[in-house]
């Protein structure tokens, strides 16, 4: 299966490695992978937040130690499952895929969207979306593929949107108007 990522904007890869460095700590549980690729005071809001931490972000590198222990404490699996990137200016990543889980007498099979800012080489922001869409419009990306374009496309399309909504502000200035997508394979990495 070959994994596609659309690019929005003038932005590099790294971005997208980063955020794929940070999927692999969650799989892992591995709160050492994840606290070096995040800022220390990355804010990170997960659904598992509405079940074990009475709705709260979690925030800094003791606020993702804690929800890698409320992983544990509250899933017996969970497992994300991301196979479509979106980059664009301004730090902002977007995966779309599944998510897989079981545990505190529930099974998960849903689709998934994750929102990532970047500062720095670092996560600073993370929110799930119990949707693509939700995460998609949160970022102002309007989906590709509703805008003409196939994930499986080198086609450039413009977008209709490309300033984030409801996110902490960068710290500077990279933010503002987008620029033309550009989708392209990625390698799959699940192995």
């Amino acid at each position: 299966m070959v994994r596609v990522a659309i690019v929005v904007g003038a932005v590099g890869v790294r971005n997208i490695d980063i955020v794929r460095q940070a999927f692999a700590a969650f799989e892992q549980r591995d709160p050492e992978l994840l606290i070096a690729i995040a800022s220390p005071d990355v804010v990170f809001e997960p659904v598992t937040a509405q079940i074990a931490a009475g709705g709260e972000a979690y925030r800094g590198h003791d606020g993702l130690r804690r929800y890698l222990e409320d992983v544990a404490r509250v899933w017996q699996e969970l497992r994300p499952s991301p196979d479509t990137f979106y980059e664009r200016d301004g730090g902002i990543v977007v995966a779309t895929g599944r998510v897989y889980a079981w545990g505190a007498g529930r099974v998960v099979d849903a689709p998934a969207g994750w929102l990532w800012r970047i500062e720095g080489g670092l996560l600073v922001y993370g929110r799930i979306f119990e949707t693509a869409a939700g995460a998609l419009a949160a970022a102002g990306i309007e989906d590709a593929t509703q805008a003409g374009a196939s994930p499986a496309s080198d086609e450039l399309v413009q977008p209709t949107s490309v300033t984030p909504t409801n996110l902490p502000e960068p710290k500077d200035d990279r933010g503002g108007a987008g620029g033309l997508p550009r989708a392209y394979p990625t390698p799959d990495t699940r192995g």
